[in-house]
């Protein structure tokens, strides 16, 4: 800050005897628009121009603020993996990474029938994993995803404040699906703790959360895009892309505009995460979702163009041109 006469920019001050009094604006909102994961199969031809010898997180990191990583659920990856992750994205300075904690921590070692456990060698070596994003100002949010079968029970609200401890320095974001947290006094321990409440969009199957709008940190806020699959979501038969198969319509993303409208006038930062990954449906979704919080055309995939061309009315002009990679180019893929 330059003293006298001048105030630094982003300040604002008055005088008041002989020296100037600066107060700091408060910070404007942030929405990041993303999406929960970036390598699947059926996305060839739909989002990315080629598979093979391509970085496809440096790819998308062109189009969107920040994307949701799920490898980290099922495995606690090398920390030089992270690091070649912080490299794909090093174009965007604007980019930040949501985590997915491991699934030890919030689903046991059997993901449909384990219960979670706190091992002090998964947390250190979680967090090892963690550093290059920390270091690096890229970890804007780790997600403890906790399933349906994880009910508002006390020795539940006892865990997660035991695992609240454990990464007590993290920006943390709890997602839970049954409804019997959709409760006052389990929003307010959240608040107590600086926790940021994941609001999610699911299908309404049995006892499932339904929609919500609620904002529990001053620092980050979260809404996450499952789709409304509800033949499939609790299906045993069903795979992971048949429970996503889901497009949202122009309504139903429509409808949050009141939750923007309400998180801007606050302050902090707010990721919007899609998950409806089967047949890129959420990238689609998601830049639709962009350009509505916006109003400004988006940067639209060539090849996601191609496969629809409704989204021509939405798009940067000659978008295609600008975000295919250029012929040679070879990036080594790390997910």
């Amino acid at each position: 800050m330059r003293h006298g006469r001048y105030a630094c920019p982003g300040c604002f001050g008055f005088r008041s005897g002989n020296g100037l009094v600066t107060q700091t604006a408060p910070p404007s909102p942030r929405i990041l628009v993303g999406l929960a994961g970036w390598s699947y199969p059926d996305w060839k031809g739909l989002v990315y121009p080629r598979e093979s010898n391509f970085d496809k997180l440096r790819y998308l990191s062109g189009f969107f603020d920040t994307i949701e990583v799920n490898t980290t659920f099922y495995a606690i990856p090398a920390p030089r993996t992270v690091e070649a992750w912080v490299r794909s994205v090093s174009g965007n300075p604007r980019f930040l990474f949501a985590v997915k904690l491991y699934k030890q921590l919030t689903h046991g070692d059997k993901i449909n029938q384990g219960r979670p456990e706190i091992q002090p060698e998964t947390v250190a070596g979680f967090k090892c994993a963690l550093q290059p994003l920390r270091e690096t100002g890229k970890l804007g949010a780790l997600l403890l995803q906790f399933p349906y079968r994880f009910h508002d029970e006390s020795g539940n609200r006892d865990y997660l404040q035991r695992l609240f401890d454990s990464f007590q320095d993290y920006p943390l974001v709890v997602e839970v699906r049954h409804k019997s947290f959709d409760k006052a006094s389990f929003y307010a321990v959240l608040r107590e703790r600086g926790v940021a409440f994941a609001n999610i969009d699911q299908p309404l199957v049995s006892e499932s959360l339904p929609p919500t709008r609620i904002f529990t940190s001053p620092e980050r806020a979260y809404l996450r895009f499952h789709g409304r699959n509800m033949e499939t979501w609790f299906a045993a038969e069903a795979g992971r892309d048949a429970r996503y198969d889901y497009h949202y319509s122009p309504e139903e993303l429509e409808s949050y505009q009141t939750m923007i409208q309400e998180f801007r006038r606050g302050s902090g930062t707010l990721y919007v995460i899609f998950n409806n990954h089967y047949r890129a449906a959420q990238v689609k979704n998601a830049l639709e979702f962009l350009h509505g919080i916006t109003g400004q055309p988006v940067r639209v995939m060539p090849a996601l163009l191609k496969a629809h061309p409704e989204l021509q009315k939405i798009a940067v002009p000659e978008a295609s041109a600008q975000q295919e990679v250029l012929p040679g180019e070879t990036y080594p893929l790390f997910d």
